[in-house]
């Protein structure tokens, strides 16, 4: 099927001549002698744009013209023949994959001087195209919305949400695509106002040379370069940063300041003496800051600064029992609240730019090199901070950033030859873009150790271990006998400046309960009362973040993008045809750690170091006692007394405890007791543990893939089979995990034709989408399983009993279900596809196929306590099959009066899977546990 699809378009492109861009539109009219009305043959028309020549045509036999392809914008549209005034129709209007229908009527006079006049705006257009909008640049600098997407809102069927734009009740996420200068975006698609030319919205009847997506188009076009220097610079203010508020006109305090300048680069003389720009260049720049990003119309309810500074100093208070302690914060009342109309620590700061430079090689050839970038830095908004915690927001910063290059070429039609081909174009597009995101604590960045630092914690032990009377043995003789490892006796804390509001709720449960207390004499003890390093306060009535609460994740992402696309154009007769194709390569790439503090006692960063310190040290050598007949001064005690010295278990201790026995200059095998609360932040690194140890059982640390586990970019794709069978340096599984990395192809064939006043567009197209990754064979089944032939032919490790012979209408393939995986006994029954059968062959359910006593399973053929192996296997994979969609398109309109036209399209649009698309062979491997989270 593929190889027929490729073989029907290959054919179709060899027809044509040439390979239009997507977004490019074109001037079409007739030339005529305005006494007479007889057509102009051979005349010249064409198309400057910033007095720069960009494009012409010549008039065939009828008078008539056609110049494309033509970027979006403002034209002057220049006809001249000898023995004719020339004439100018200036500011003709070109509109992105529509016609422009411009006649044009020129006198005999023996005068060079140029007439000019301008272009009237038709009630409505011929060629109406897709259904949507468009908003050019004299209408976008009125408008008061400061970014492409504002003004995209002013089109009909499109709203702003807060997942972005939506077209016609389509997701954000999924439904739509924006294109800048033909270039498909990821990531932002922020433009300084003053360098858009052109902002299209599609809402239906979208053309075959558009793809990808089932909402709309949105397709930003910029200015391009001008035969003279000219600029531009706007500021904008509406107020500034006072403490925590914003003085001027309003309470968010935005400020922008935005420049543009275009002009020649290098110019040079015709035979006419006339300058012409070879090289010409257009770019601008925006910079906004805003001191509250998350405009709140009716504010925000925060402490008081007097409730604030008495809830610092007093964050804690005794529970009425007297054994512990409760948050002082739930004990605020409304009065300890007010209201401010500014956010606390929610500014943003971001800057935006695009450039473009216009090569004019020779008069059908043009090359355009163009780009533009986005960075913005923020401090996040949290609903649950705001209140009593916007300290602690979150900084995100974003930078995206692409590149293109574009080479067109025209070809001069010979009006005098009998040929029917006309107009004939093609042009090229290779772009590049990446997008990178980045969320973090601002205070701690890369050190992870800090994220849940509280202090220091010195733990002192008893003089010795715990000791119990033995019963007699078989001589009458009793001992003392060393019964575990010498506990903790008490805790001794010192608060750490990293967290400094953290710290202060351990602080103030130390000041508060003495050692007579007895709560803390061990580090357990404090939990619930105050905070160990990882720890982090509960929040105030479930809601709000409490006071000192820091951010506890870590995460980045990187993607990028290569493009190729290429289309091209002819007139065969009547007949506009366009073809073209698109080739994208995506590498997606994301790395993070959570959990780095948390209110989980035991699965954040610290709980779970301090987990793997000491493993190997948790038992006694009792195969080695030591007697003790007599004490210090030789007396016989009434008791001899057995001790132990510590286990050393090499095959438990961990590579964390390890690696951290090394960097402190320990004996790695031996039986130093490592206090790790004791540790300075700085003595501790990710890189200690192993790549299994983050994983944590699926339990992770860490989620990445296009990295390894400490966040190194692989710079090679490890292989499927490699996650099952390669480990590290621990003899533990390396767990890489390669970029996902995706390969979308589309192919389209489109036609433009009138028939009377009817303008018809019809066109194909073809997208391929590889997900390029493993897939599970059979979704139902993450290991091999037996088979009914398997059973049949008995190959089969188990037999069937006569009482469970396999029905005739059970087909060879079909999946066999039974009682026990491990050690069957019955067969329970079979399953073709999402179809199930029981036993006797009849069609059933899965909850019919199991009776009360008995659990459904596939017989499995790979049974192992491997945990690697234990849920999921290799071979229960198969490559992906890329999916191939043929999607015809037809549109047609024509004027019903003067003042209204009338349109109608079919369309077939698909869209490639937008998120939980990526093999996620952790969550596989560990499926029980993400189950049970």
């Amino acid at each position: 099927m593929l190889r027929k699809i490729y073989l029907l378009f290959l054919t179709v492109l060899a027809a044509l001549p040439v390979l239009a861009q997507p977004g490019s539109g074109s001037v079409k009219g007739k030339l005529t002698d305005q006494s007479n009305g007889e057509a102009m043959p051979f005349a010249n028309v064409v198309a400057k744009r910033n007095g720069v020549v960009v494009s012409g045509a010549q008039t065939d036999f009828d008078g008539g013209y056609f110049i494309k392809p033509l970027e979006p914008g403002s034209y002057d549209i220049e006809a001249s023949f000898p023995g004719y005034q020339p004439k100018k129709i200036a500011g003709v209007l070109v509109k992105s994959d529509q016609i422009t229908f411009l006649d044009i009527k020129i006198s005999q006079s023996e005068l060079q001087v140029v007439e000019v006049v301008s272009y009237k705006v038709p009630l409505i257009d011929k060629d109406a195209g897709p259904s949507g909008g468009t908003v050019r640049r004299e209408d976008i600098m009125r408008m008061p919305g400061r970014s492409g997407e504002s003004i995209a809102n002013t089109v009909g069927g499109v709203t702003s949400t807060s997942g972005g734009i939506s077209i016609r009740g389509s997701r954000p996420d999924g439904g739509n695509f924006i294109y800048i200068d033909g270039v498909k975006v990821r990531g932002s698609s922020n433009l300084p106002k003053a360098s858009l030319e052109e902002v299209k919205v599609i809402t239906g009847g979208i053309p075959a040379n558009y793809g990808d997506a089932t909402g709309g188009i949105i397709s930003y076009t910029t200015r391009g370069p001008a035969s003279e220097f000219s600029g531009s610079i706007e500021g904008v203010s509406s107020g500034f940063k006072s403490g925590d508020k914003a003085v001027g006109l309003d309470a968010y305090g935005y400020n922008l300041i935005e420049g543009y300048v275009n002009g020649p680069i290098w110019s040079k003389t015709d035979a006419d003496g006339n300058r012409k720009p070879v090289l010409g260049f257009s770019a601008s720049l925006n910079y906004n800051s805003q001191v509250d990003a998350s405009r709140s119309p009716i504010g925000y309810n925060v402490l008081t600064d007097s409730e604030y500074s008495r809830l610092y100093n007093n964050l804690l208070v005794p529970n009425p029992t007297q054994t512990g302690v409760n948050p002082s914060a739930q004990e605020l009342r409304a009065s300890s609240f007010e209201n401010v109309k500014t956010g606390r620590n929610t500014g943003s700061q971001n800057v935006a730019g695009s450039a473009k430079i216009d090569v004019t090689t020779t008069p059908t050839i043009n090359l355009t090199f163009g780009g533009s970038f986005n960075y913005n830095k923020a401090r996040q908004f949290s609903v649950a901070n705001m209140a009593f915690n916007s300290d602690n927001n979150s900084t995100v910063r974003n930078f995206d950033w692409r590149a293109y290059g574009r080479f067109t070429q025209r070809f001069k039609s010979n009006e005098e030859s009998a040929s029917n081909v006309k107009n004939i174009y093609y042009s090229v597009l290779v772009d590049y873009s990446e997008t990178h995101g980045l969320q973090q604590n601002e205070a701690h960045k890369k050190n992870f150790f800090d994220y849940g630092y509280v202090g220091k914690f010195d733990i002192l032990k008893n003089a010795s271990a715990p000791f119990a009377l033995t019963a007699p043995d078989s001589s009458g003789l009793r001992y003392l006998e060393q019964q575990a490892l010498r506990g903790d006796s008490i805790v001794i804390f010192t608060p750490g400046t990293q967290n400094p509001t953290l710290a202060r709720y351990t602080e103030e449960y130390f000041n508060t309960f003495n050692a007579e207390g007895g709560f803390y004499q061990s580090l357990d003890q404090v939990v619930g009362r105050g905070l160990r390093n990882g720890d982090s306060p509960l929040s105030i009535y479930d809601r709000f973040n409490a006071l000192g609460t820091p951010f506890g994740s870590y995460n980045r992402n990187d993607f990028n993008q290569f493009r190729v696309s290429a289309s091209g154009s002819a007139d065969i007769g009547d007949h506009a045809i366009t073809a073209g194709f698109e080739y994208e390569q995506r590498t997606d790439r994301n790395f993070g750690y959570s959990n780095l503090v948390s209110t989980n006692r035991t699965n954040n960063l610290w709980a779970i170091a301090r987990s793997k310190t000491n493993s190997h040290l948790t038992e006694l050598d009792k195969d080695n006692p030591i007697i003790t007949y007599f004490d210090e001064n030789g007396n016989q005690l009434q008791f001899p007394v057995i001790t132990y010295n510590t286990l050393i278990n090499s095959a438990s201790q961990t590579a964390f405890d390890r690696n951290l026995r090394t960097s402190l200059g320990l004996n790695v095998n031996g039986d130093d007791q490592i206090n790790i609360d004791a540790l300075d932040p700085s003595q501790l690194k990710m890189e200690y543990f192993s790549a299994d140890e983050l994983v944590n059982s699926g339990n992770s640390l860490v989620n990445y893939y296009g990295y390894d586990v400490y966040g190194n970019k692989l710079n090679s794709r490890p292989s499927f089979e490699g996650f099952f069978t390669d480990r590290d340096q621990y003899g533990q599984y390396a767990n890489k995990i390669g970029a996902f990395q995706p390969i979308y192809f589309a192919g389209y064939v489109m036609d433009k034709f009138a028939f009377d006043d009817i303008i018809f567009n019809i066109g194909l197209r073809v997208d391929r989408f590889d997900a390029n990754q493993k897939v599970l064979k059979d979704k139902y089944l993450f290991k091999e399983a037996y088979n009914a032939g398997e059973l049949r032919d008995g190959s089969t490790p188990f037999s069937v009993p006569a009482a469970y012979a396999i029905p005739t209408n059970i087909g060879d393939d079909y999946t066999v279900y039974v009682d026990d995986p491990k050690a069957p006994k019955a067969i329970l029954g079979y399953r073709s596809g999402n179809q199930f059968y029981d036993r006797q062959g009849r069609v059933a359910n899965a909850e019919a196929v199991r009776n009360s006593s008995r659990v459904i399973a596939p017989a499995i053929k790979n049974i192992t306590d491997d945990p690697r192996l234990r849920v999921v296997e290799p071979q229960a994979f198969k490559d992906y099959v890329p999916q191939i969609n043929l999607m015809p398109r037809i549109a047609f309109s024509f004027p019903i009066s003067d003042e209204a036209n009338f349109t109608a399209h079919y369309d077939i649009l698909t869209r490639r899977p937008v998120s939980n698309n990526r093999l996620d062979l952790i969550r596989y491997t560990y499926l029980v546990t993400y189950l049970h989270r």
